[in-house]
């Protein structure tokens, strides 16, 4: 892989648990990682229902190989870049060389009225 391809900044970011100061359990997410990769859309999709439009983005996401990377769990692990929340639904390392992974990621549905 050209490392001249790897233009875009995503960040890796790790699901936690905290209490407040009233003991409440909450959700945060910790920045895990940066790394520099390739992004591209595969789909988007956008549909109307009950007065609200849904919106939903796919893109893939090619970076170079990292063991650290490969090692996470996609369940807790959750992808963000150019200030979007994005869930990784599959991760894999292409031709299984450890040279290249790629992520297809999907932005969380935002509701919104038209």
């Amino acid at each position: 892989m050209e490392i001249a391809g790897l233009r875009e900044r995503v960040n890796f970011e790790g699901a936690g648990h905290h209490q407040d100061e009233v003991g409440n359990d909450q959700s945060t997410y910790q920045l895990l990682l940066s790394r520099w990769s390739k992004v591209e859309p595969l789909s988007s999709r956008e549909r109307e229902a009950l007065g609200l439009v849904e919106r939903e983005e796919v893109l893939s996401v090619t970076l170079r190989y990292d063991k650290a990377i490969e090692a996470f769990d996609t369940r807790q692990v959750r992808l963000s870049f150019d200030g979007k929340v994005y869930n990784i639904h599959s991760m894999e390392n292409l031709g299984f060389e450890d040279k290249t992974i790629r992520l297809r990621v999907t932005r969380e549905v935002s509701h919104e009225q038209p």
